[in-house]
């Protein structure tokens, strides 16, 4: 954009002072980097005797100097003008507070501030000012979108991105309170429709727009001198300012005195012409065209203008004339014209005839050849130019050019004369005229124009409608196509097992995997959801091969061994509905589950669909099962006399209880298990936050665990994260599933040694899952852990070394239509090649 300017200020008091702002730096450099500052300033004081002007001008120089000196190497263009204002602040602050009655009384300051740069507008106000923009008819305040982006109250700031065309205004809020004058002479450019703001105190207006703009022809194109930074010359002026000290005056020195203005009250045009003699002085160097070029560019200008002046003439000779019959002629022709009517004539004929009357028997220009000649002189100023341009070849393409265009001339002057006489009745002899022939031509126009319509808007939506169904299908085309180059690479790192050792490989390829099946679903649903596209079925089946093979990759990659139909050992739900099975035990080739809720115990074959017997009877609630190092079945229930007995499992109702283990002295184990090199039970205690280890006496246990004992054993672990464990399980060390912290190991007593790192091809976000799990079991070679949340069973093989780390194997889940299974694991057996999991009233078998 090549900035042009027009501006008003107004009058100016002891109090107020408002003026206009231009600067641009002589450097190109920095131009390029710091653009071309405009603004508009009022400044306003109570005080009495002060140098409002002094003071405003050493103001302006202080944000000048600040913007493109001092903080130059600013990245940012919007910071370094803030910047600019808030030291300018400091320097009103600084000003002020050497008066103490300016500091007390203050100072009223408007600004509006614009930076153009790179086709941007980097705009600022403080105070009540405004900035306006008018782009393609539209008028818009946008100092409404401004922001206060530090949230102090003493800007606001924002940048837009300007058109060629854009009309910008600057204006104190004085200049803004007859909002409709601005926005009328900000669309015409034209200064003089707010002449009578010009006379008002406070008043500063400055337009902006590019110097191509159709500005106001009668008011001269006056420029500020941009390079020097400069208000008009008007106020470039010397005055005492008794708290200014000497640096501060640097300003103020290149500012020449003041001319005295006229008293007394002007008339809008004495106004105008005093306004137009005084900026003719001011602005004596414009900055925006150069001299060479400019006067280059009127004679190349002048030459097409008058070769286009005399095309247009032969033109218009073409064209019938309008007769300039004076008014008495006319009523004349009219009278006699009237006459020749029978008496008896109808209104409506009347008044046809003298709409008839008119147009002249010559066929007078109307409105739209007047219209067609403006067009066709546009046109010939072009042919014109292009005739210029072609002058040295004797074959130009400018006389082709102009012989279509004088075919195109005359079809349409023949086809706009056949409208008038044929279709309106225009210019045809009253005598000769068939009113019929012009009724008829009349209706079928009609139908003609709707028949246009409609037919274009037919076509017009066909080819919209068309344009949409092959947007819609390329889109989805384009996605299909990325869908499967995505798949096709990550089944390919798949298969090189580039993934296999886990950690971040294999995450990023879960993610990539996660977000492809999002794409595709989300693909889905817009395609069910779309009306253009009307053959789907195509593109379905696509999207639906690009899941199935996501979610078999993601099998891969997850370790998931996926089932739809559960090897379901014993259902005890379907036989009894009282049943409440708590827990699962092993021993003798049997699988023995406890009923708290039917006070038995079954003995149940590890084969599918097996036969559940009753085993015991003699039971109060069973709660805990543990096989001990003899094979027998070791039970905690709730019998009032001894809480803990044993059988065997090969002879039914053979229950005998240990009768020194009453409940008094046995307490509330929550869980149990036997560590077969000592053959010592290690319960945990929720309520004393403790693993208590009850040793062997005997043919009986030790007795203890309902009161508190702190000695080692029989306290053999105590910790306050013990009071949320929920299973344990002693292959060879003490493992113990802890609400919300997961699986702990520990050994002689010692502190948790199962961390992060033991896990080997596990991702964090399994980790993580594993602290909400509801079961666990552990032998030499495997771990598993029950993860109802998640309705899944996780696999680790535990690895034969000093740190018995853990390997993540798999991961067992139902993908069928019961939406119950897996949801309340209760107990986890591993034995001989199987993991047997007490899911509810249930026992599902999984293989390893």
């Amino acid at each position: 954009m090549i900035v042009k300017f027009e501006y008003i200020n107004g009058k100016e008091t002891n109090k107020i002072w408002s003026k206009v702002y231009g600067y641009t730096p002589e450097s190109k450099a920095d131009k390029d980097q710091l653009g071309s500052m405009y603004a508009v300033f009022k400044f306003e004081t109570e005080l009495e005797d002060f140098a409002i002007d002094k003071f405003a001008k050493i103001i302006i120089e202080s944000l000048q100097t600040s913007y493109f000196e001092e903080l130059k190497e600013y990245k940012s263009t919007l910071e370094r003008l803030e910047e600019s204002c808030w030291k300018m602040k400091s320097k009103i602050d600084l000003l002020l507070s050497r008066e103490e009655e300016a500091a007390k009384i203050g100072i009223d300051i408007e600004m509006a501030i614009a930076v153009f740069k790179n086709q941007y507008l980097y705009a600022v106000t403080i105070g009540e000012s405004k900035i306006f923009i008018e782009r393609e008819g539209n008028f818009v305040d946008i100092s409404e979108g401004l922001t206060d982006r530090g949230g102090q109250g003493f800007l606001k700031s924002a940048s837009l991105e300007v058109q060629e065309t854009d009309k910008i205004c600057l204006t104190t809020s004085s200049g803004n309170k007859k909002l409709l004058n601005i926005e009328e002479a900000l669309e015409k450019l034209d200064k003089k429709k707010l002449v009578e703001k010009g006379s008002q105190e406070g008043v500063s207006i400055m337009f902006i727009a590019d110097e191509s703009q159709n500005w106001a022809p009668e008011v001269e194109t006056k420029e500020l001198d941009t390079d020097k930074g400069d208000l008009p010359n008007d106020e470039k002026k010397e005055d005492n300012m008794n708290f200014i000290e000497d640096e501060d005056t640097e300003f103020v020195e290149q500012i020449s005195e003041e001319e005295d203005t006229k008293e007394g009250k002007l008339s809008e045009d004495e106004l105008i012409e005093t306004q137009q003699s005084e900026n003719a002085e001011i602005f004596e160097n414009p900055v925006v065209v150069d001299q060479e070029e400019t006067e280059s560019e009127n004679s190349a200008i002048g030459n097409i203008k008058n070769k286009a002046l005399g095309l247009f003439s032969s033109i218009k000779q073409k064209f019938p004339r309008r007769n300039s019959t004076n008014l008495e002629s006319s009523g004349e022709e009219e009278d006699v014209i009237v006459e020749e009517l029978d008496e008896d004539a109808t209104y409506s004929e009347r008044r046809e005839i003298q709409d008839e009357f008119e147009y002249e028997d010559t066929k007078e220009k109307t409105g739209l050849i007047r219209a067609m000649d403006l067009l066709l002189g546009s046109v010939s100023a072009v042919i014109a130019a292009v005739k210029n341009h072609f002058k040295d070849n004797k074959k130009t393409y400018a006389h082709i050019v102009n012989t279509i265009i004088s075919k195109i001339k005359k079809t349409a002057i023949f086809a706009y004369q056949f409208f008038e006489t044929e279709v309106m009745g225009k210019n045809m002899d009253r005598r000769v005229m068939n009113r019929r022939r012009v009724k008829r031509n009349r209706y079928i126009f009609v139908v003609l124009v709707l028949f246009i319509v409609f037919g274009s808007y037919s076509i017009i939506n066909s080819s919209k409608n068309g344009a949409k169904l092959n947007e819609a299908v390329e889109e989805y085309e384009t996605l299909i196509s990325e869908y499967d180059v995505e798949i096709g690479s990550i089944e390919q790192e798949i298969l090189n097992e580039t993934y296999a050792a886990g950690g971040e490989d294999k995450q990023a390829l879960i993610e990539r995997l996660i977000l492809l099946e999002e794409n595709v679903a989300s693909t889905i649903t817009k395609l069910d959801a779309d009306d253009v596209v009307k053959n789907k079925a195509q593109f379905f089946e696509q999207l639906r091969g690009i899941s199935s093979s996501v979610a078999e990759a993601k099998e891969d990659v997850l370790n998931i061994e996926s089932f739809t139909e559960p090897q379901i050992v014993a259902d005890l739900s379907r036989q009894f509905n009282d049943s409440d099975l708590t827990d699962l035990e092993y021993s003798e080739g049997y699988l023995f589950v406890s009923d708290a809720g039917r006070d038995v115990i079954y003995r149940v074959s590890p084969e599918l669909e097996s036969d559940v017997e009753v085993h015991e009877t003699e039971v109060t609630e069973p709660q805990i099962l543990v096989r001990n190092t003899n094979g027998e079945i070791i039970v905690y229930d709730k019998d009032e006399e001894a809480v803990m007995g044993h059988f065997d499992p090969t002879d039914k109702e053979s229950l005998k209880r240990y009768e020194n283990l009453i409940p008094p002295s046995v307490g509330k184990p929550f869980e149990s298990a036997i560590f077969d090199s000592n053959g010592a039970l290690y319960e945990i205690n929720q309520i004393h936050q403790q693993i208590f280890k009850r040793e062997p006496a005997g043919d009986t246990f030790a007795n203890g665990g309902a009161a508190f004992q702190s000695q080692n054993p029989p306290n053999w672990k105590q910790d306050p994260e013990l009071s949320r464990a929920i299973d344990i399980a002693a292959p060879y060390e003490i493992y113990v599933l802890t609400e919300d912290l997961g699986v702990r190991r520990y050994l002689a007593g010692g502190p948790n040694t199962l961390e992060r790192q033991v896990y080997i091809n596990l991702l964090d976000s399994d980790f993580t899952a594993m602290q909400k799990a509801t079961a666990l079991d552990v032998n030499i070679s495997y771990m598993a852990v029950g993860d109802s949340i998640n309705q899944r069973v996780l696999l680790f093989q535990v690895q034969d070394n000093e740190q018995k780390n853990l390997i993540f194997t798999k991961q067992f889940r139902y993908v069928g239509t019961d939406s119950t299974i897996f949801t309340d694991i209760r107990e986890i057996k591993i034995v001989d090649g199987y993991v047997y999991v007490l899911d509810g009233n249930r026992i599902i078998r999984l293989a390893i």
